[in-house]
């Protein structure tokens, strides 16, 4: 037993402080698998959950995009009754926003839009 603990804390360790391109792929697929599995504890709220996965998504999104519409997402996705008027709004409704339009707007849409489903619970 005492082989396995210091196997995996090794493990975590190369995985935590490596850096190397080989690595990342594989380390931010772990990460990305211990998030998910972690989002299936009993304890976690699924709307805190999944507006921290549409913020996630937004932000990533957003990189190459202006300040301006950086804002008006983070803006969107700090809190879940932002984020449902956001969609309820542009996404769905439609409405024209003068910082976030067309592509963009398609793309922030599909952004949140895996997350409408959980965000929407009650």
């Amino acid at each position: 037993m005492k082989k396995f603990f210091w196997l995996i804390v090794i493990l975590l360790l190369v995985v935590t402080f490596s850096d190397h391109e080989v690595v990342r792929p594989y380390k931010e697929k772990l990460f990305s698998f211990l998030e998910d599995k972690s989002a299936n504890l009993p304890y976690s709220n699924d709307k805190d959950i999944a507006l921290a996965k549409a913020n996630e998504n937004l932000q990533a999104l957003s990189q190459s995009w202006g300040e301006g519409q950086r804002k008006l997402l983070t803006e969107a996705g700090s809190s879940v009754q932002n984020l449902l008027n956001f969609n309820q709004n542009y996404c769905i409704d439609g409405q024209f926003n003068p910082q976030l339009y067309g592509d963009m707007l398609k793309q922030a849409c599909g952004a949140i839009s895996g997350q409408i489903q959980m965000l929407k619970k009650h």
